[in-house]
């Protein structure tokens, strides 16, 4: 699998969990942590290719982008556990 195709697979189940009326049924803490945890994974798709492409072509803008996807993808995963603390109750 090339890395576009799981990006573009990961995006189509983002936009898959955005479909309300699909998910009427589930109480929205759980919508709302499922649209996270797909928007975490494709920022930390995101900063593994950065990764990658600063490893190939090493220099100041090549890791710049890498850290600024990297912090994107922290925030992502900040969220997340924010999310998923509130959906226990803590």
């Amino acid at each position: 699998m090339r890395p576009g195709d799981t990006n573009g697979k990961l995006l189509e189940r983002l936009l898959e969990s955005l479909e309300l009326h699909e998910r009427e049924h589930e109480p929205q803490v759980t919508w709302v942590f499922r649209v996270l945890s797909c928007s975490r994974e494709l920022a930390q798709l995101e900063a593994t290719l950065a990764y990658e492409e600063w490893r190939r072509r090493p220099g100041r803008a090549a890791y710049a982008a890498f850290r600024a996807a990297q912090d994107q993808a922290d925030a992502a995963q900040d969220a997340l556990a924010r999310a998923a603390l509130a959906r226990r109750g803590t």
